[in-house]
This record gives structure tokens, sequence and C-alpha cells, in this order.
């Protein structure tokens, strides 16, 4: 989907981060375009692996509040839930949110194989559709299952536990 906040990059750049991350150079790239939000590409390494990079809207784009920190948000889910067993999360790769290389915070993450439910939902039947909902509920129970130290919030500043950016990777 369109979006003004959505930051492209030009090869150079994914060329650079790739490199950076990963520490090799792709074979191709190509954008995702189901996501409103982030700007999202679909790149095959070097060594054959396919992951899907992840971009924030840069720091100086207006988002509304709630949306502030949402990509450290969605890293630090992700984490938190990667070792679940039978919860098909993917992994997270490398995060930076230093914004040094460019400037937005930025993802990888492993690729999964599959389908959106809005593209295929109309040729499902009723039992299909009905199967893949109770699937779901059983990962939201999973996830709903988390207990943690605090109650609110994965974003660092309204937790108060971290502030300011800086680079992780894995």
């Amino acid at each position: 989907m369109e979006n003004a906040n959505k930051y492209r990059l030009n090869d150079k750049e994914i060329e650079t981060i790739v490199r950076e991350a990963f520490g090799q150079a792709y074979i191709s790239v190509s954008e995702l375009t189901d996501g409103w939000a982030n700007m999202a590409y679909s790149i095959v390494l070097g060594d054959g692996r396919k992951t899907v990079l992840k971009i924030a809207p840069s720091a100086d784009k207006l988002v509304m509040r709630y949306e502030k920190n949402m990509m450290r948000t969605e890293v630090e889910a992700m984490r938190l839930v990667a070792d679940t067993p039978g919860l098909p999360v993917p992994r997270v790769y490398a995060y930076d949110a230093a914004c040094s290389i460019i400037p937005a915070e930025y993802f990888f993450m492993e690729y999964i194989e599959g389908t959106a439910m809005n593209k295929i939902r109309d040729s499902l039947s009723l039992e299909e559709r009905e199967a893949i909902a109770r699937e779901l509920g059983g990962y939201s129970r999973s996830i709903n299952a988390y207990k943690n130290s605090f109650f609110g919030s994965l974003q660092p500043e309204a937790a108060g536990r971290i502030t300011g950016r800086k680079r992780l990777r894995v």
C-alpha cells in the first residue's frame, strides 16, 4: 500500500545495510506491498537465504503518538515469543535503532512462505476459514499467556526502561 511516510531505499542503501547485517551481498530484492506503515522488501542473500527487511518511517515523519517506537516494540515482541513451541514467529536477524546507516530504524527477519489471508479468503470454504480462525486463536492464547515484570507497553520510553538509540545485532 502507498503511504507518504514509507522510507524507500535505493540499491546502494540496500547493499550497504545487507553487507552490514550479513557480511555478504544480495542476489535479488523485491518490494512487499501489502503493509501500510513500514516499507518492506523480500531479499535473497548471496548464500541463498531469503529474508525480509522492514524499514520504519524516518524520524522527520509525523506519526501518531502510539506509532512512535513501534518497530522496536515489534522486534521486542518477536524476540519475546520466539522460543514458544508451535508459534510460527520469524527469527529477527538484525535490528538497527541507531539510524547510523540510513535515517530510519530497520530490521531483518526470517522470510516465512505464505499467502496473505485477504488474498485467498474468498477461495476458502467455510470449514477452512473456521480452521484457520481456530489456529489463530490458539496462537493468540499462547501470546496472551506471557507474563512480564511490568504492565503496559513494550515501548521502552513508555515503560521508562531504555532511553536513547542503540544498535542491536543478533
